[in-house]
């Protein structure tokens, strides 16, 4: 991105808004995925991804 900073803010791969908590609790900030279905938990394709529980 130009200067670091993106046009706009993406969606997730599920074309929804990223949650996105500052300060977060796991560290500076925390990015979250509600999966396909785009509410809270989940299981399969609809689970939640968590910046902190990526590697």
């Amino acid at each position: 991105p130009e200067k670091g900073y993106l046009p706009k803010i993406p969606k997730d791969p599920w074309d929804n808004d990223y949650i996105y908590i500052s300060p977060g609790e796991h560290g500076d900030f925390d990015l979250i995925s509600y999966g396909a279905d785009g509410e809270e938990g989940g299981e399969d394709k609809n689970a939640d991804v968590q910046s902190w529980e990526i590697e």
